[in-house]
């Protein structure tokens, strides 16, 4: 009888849960595995997004010092 109850009030959770948003108002699923796909996805694209910008840096660097000491500049 407590197993029953336990099962039909787990099987509600999860109903309930799989309707549930995230902040953004996007449906977010509660398959862990997809969550975790999702996570690394968007950390996959944030490193991008910082490896970009490093690389944009530095090359700003690199003209402006060519820029000032002229193009005998040895590297």
């Amino acid at each position: 009888m407590l197993m029953r109850k336990l099962l039909e009030k787990r099987e509600f959770q999860q109903d309930s849960n799989s309707k549930r948003t995230n902040k953004s108002g996007q449906f977010w699923n509660f398959n862990p595995i997809e969550n975790l796909r999702a996570v690394q996805s968007s950390m996959s694209r944030i490193h991008v997004r910082k490896s970009q910008r490093m690389i944009d840096s530095m090359s700003c660097r690199f003209e402006a010092s060519f820029i000032e000491h002229g193009s005998e500049a040895k590297y």
